[in-house]
């Protein structure tokens, strides 16, 4: 995946740094670490990264987003990862926003990586099943 550019979204510094830092070391991936949705938006149509992901809760950006970039025909094809609160709640509302996978919050690198692997992994497959929005 060394070639491949993610977006990165959340108003959170801590946990913004520590999914930048997970996806850039383990992933290899290129990350553009973003604060708020807007800048963000017009950074994904210039970039047409492989992923995006999120906070699911946010003025400006997450399900909002979510929408904004699946509306869009030239970034709808970008599967959006959510993160959130754990629980149906964060699951659901992801699911219902149109993301392609779902980390719940707090997350382990472990969990972040292999949600964002299965993604990407479907992306190239063309398989457009959701990847963590059904509680296991």
């Amino acid at each position: 995946m060394a070639e491949k550019i993610v977006v990165v979204i959340d108003d959170d510094t801590p946990t913004r740094r520590r999914a930048a830092e997970a996806l850039r070391h383990v992933l290899g991936a290129h990350v553009l670490p973003m604060r708020s949705g807007e800048p963000a938006i017009a950074w994904v149509r210039a970039l047409r990264p492989a992923l995006v992901l999120t906070e699911l809760r946010g003025a400006g950006f997450g399900a909002e987003l979510i929408d904004r970039l699946a509306r869009d025909p030239d970034t709808a094809a970008i599967p959006v990862v959510a993160v959130g609160e754990d629980g149906p709640d964060g699951r659901d509302r992801a699911a219902r926003a149109g993301a392609a996978g779902f980390v719940a919050k707090p997350f382990t690198t472990t969990e972040l990586v292999a949600v964002v692997s299965r993604c990407l992994v479907a992306l190239t497959a063309r398989d457009p099943r959701p990847v963590g929005l059904a509680a296991d």
